[in-house]
């Protein structure tokens, strides 16, 4: 999770962020997408877990 506040975005922000990423929730939590959750470790050469 994100400390939104330290990153200098309040409530009021954060929602209107999260109402404009809404339109991409569907498509970003398919299972398709799982292929990106390692992609920074993957990429750097990283492949043993």
């Amino acid at each position: 999770m994100i400390d939104l506040v330290s990153q200098g975005i309040n409530k009021v922000q954060a929602e209107i962020w999260r109402s404009h990423l809404a339109t991409f929730a569907d498509d970003w939590e398919s299972q398709e997408m799982s292929i990106y959750d390692d992609y920074f470790t993957l990429k750097n050469g990283d492949f043993h877990r």
